[in-house]
């Protein structure tokens, strides 16, 4: 039963390790990707900037899905200014392609 309704994105996850870790990847990550999982974590990153993309492809290429984030230390300590973007969608669906048609046509 689910939680909440977004619930199957914490299954997808954003990259091999957090995928890997399951359910721990919230107190495990250390990286970018801890924008996705657990946006406290940005504060253990170890580099000046950190930049982070990925794509992934569902049903045969149906279904895309992107992430991508950058984030930058900022001078005081524990400090992190950071964007993120997360993407799952389905392009051209025929359906809607004729409706904007018939839309245009009006």
């Amino acid at each position: 039963m689910r939680k909440y309704s977004n619930e199957f994105m914490a299954k997808i996850g954003v990259e091999c390790r957090g995928i890997g870790l399951g359910n721990t990847a919230v107190a495990a990550i250390d990286d970018i990707t801890a924008a996705y999982y657990n946006p406290a974590g940005l504060t253990q990153l170890n580099s000046n900037f950190e930049i982070g993309l990925m794509h992934n492809e569902y049903f045969g290429g149906i279904a895309k899905y992107d992430y991508g984030a950058i984030a930058i230390p900022m001078l005081q300590k524990k400090q992190v200014l950071a964007f993120s973007f997360l993407r799952l969608g389905v392009d051209n669906i025929a359906i809607l392609l004729e409706f904007n048609q018939c839309r245009r046509h009006r």
